[in-house]
């Protein structure tokens, strides 16, 4: 990588990304420690992801919430959702 580019990555872009207060390193440090994972646990890391996103959804957005309630969905299969077997 040449000066610049170091210089970037190193100083400038954490920098930039630290005044703007955005959590970009922070996922770009989560992206380059798990990139390597097996794809069973990124799967599964997926997986934890899309019931914590149902779970904030429930909780806090009551358009999702009436969702939820109008399918039959209760609380806790919103929030701890049974991953079906493939």
């Amino acid at each position: 990588m040449s000066v610049y580019g170091n210089v970037y990555r190193g100083f400038l872009f954490p920098a930039y990304e630290r005044l703007r207060g955005r959590s970009m390193l922070r996922h770009l440090a989560e992206l380059e420690k798990t990139q390597w994972l097996p794809m069973e646990e990124i799967a599964d890391r997926q997986w934890r992801g899309f019931i914590e996103m149902l779970r904030h959804a429930h909780e806090h957005v009551p358009f999702d919430k009436r969702l939820f309630a109008e399918a039959g969905i209760g609380r806790q299969r919103a929030l701890y959702g049974n991953r079906q077997s493939d």
